[in-house]
């Protein structure tokens, strides 16, 4: 949901409808995303019941609130990757941040929903959620939690480490 794809999950800021395209979201997180994590996580626990007799505990976790800045990977110059997000923003004319900020946050929301609801499915007692939302700043020090656009810092990973860690 990140890259040169990104800007097929935007409507243009001037369209009548700006933000998400909704019919496009719900094909990508509601419908493939959700039915590929269904698929990977129903296949491995059934390698698990034939091998080791019953499943093993699975942990799925979302995402926090991206900032979508344009910064890649060490600066992203050269061959080093991103930006992922900032140039399908620019590209449907969102330039300002906190448009951006406010539809990186409906995406993520909408994608830990989607977690959630597979992790709640009768047959899956054994997968376990964590909710990483809030966990890395977006506000003015976004910078000291975010390596990039879609990495946490050192920091970030400690954060994100330690929820983890309180949910296992």
């Amino acid at each position: 949901m990140a890259g040169s794809e990104f800007q097929m999950l935007l409507d243009h800021a001037r369209s009548p409808k700006p933000g998400l395209n909704e019919s496009v979201v719900s094909g990508v997180i509601d419908q493939r995303v959700r039915s590929a994590l269904v698929t990977i996580v129903s296949a491995s626990t059934e390698l698990c019941r034939q091998k080791l007799g019953e499943p093993v505990p699975i942990l799925v976790h979302g995402y926090d609130y991206a900032v979508a800045d344009g910064r890649g990977f060490l600066c992203g110059w050269g061959p080093l990757p991103g930006p992922w997000l900032e140039p399908g923003f620019r590209q449907k004319g969102y330039a300002s941040i906190q448009d951006r900020l406010a539809i990186v946050r409906e995406m993520i929301d909408r994608f830990n929903a989607m977690l959630l609801s597979v992790a709640s499915l009768p047959e899956f007692k054994h997968v376990k959620y964590v909710d990483l939302r809030q966990t890395l700043s977006s506000g003015a020090d976004y910078k000291d939690w975010w390596a990039d656009e879609l990495h946490p810092s050192r920091q970030g990973f400690a954060a994100v480490a330690g929820r983890i860690a309180a949910r296992l």
